[in-house]
């Protein structure tokens, strides 16, 4: 929970339904709130309004890329960011910390460990 005691709200960009809907339940039934897009520009469009308090997206979208849109990404309305990816290139990781990210996880990934970063460093 965040210093108000209320449930941290989460915005997930991620175009698999399969996945989304896993993450999605999963991450709502640790406490969170949930919101999901399948596109990263909706993605963009939401998060002046919405306000999250992490943001996780997958590395391939259909419309962008997260690195892309982390770098769009200006501002106070930043949230803490997450990667998700199933690539597996070194150099990723590195791409992913310069563009602002503050986690990355490699699919697949352990929704309590996930979770649990949530709750940490949220």
């Amino acid at each position: 929970m965040n210093d108000n005691q209320t449930a941290m709200t989460v915005l997930l960009v991620e175009d698999n339904p399969d996945v989304q809907e896993a993450f999605s339940l999963g991450l709502q039934m640790n406490g969170f709130n949930v919101v999901s897009v399948d596109r990263g520009k909706k993605a963009i469009e939401m998060v002046s309004d919405l306000q999250p308090d992490v943001m996780i997206m997958d590395y391939h979208l259909p419309d962008s890329n997260g690195i892309e849109l982390a770098l769009s990404l200006e501002g106070p309305e930043k949230p803490k960011l997450v990667l998700l990816t199933g690539v597996d290139e070194p150099e990723l990781h590195q791409k992913a910390i310069q563009a602002g990210f503050d986690a990355f996880f490699k699919k697949p990934v352990k929704i309590k460990d996930l979770a649990q970063w949530i709750q940490t460093n949220g």
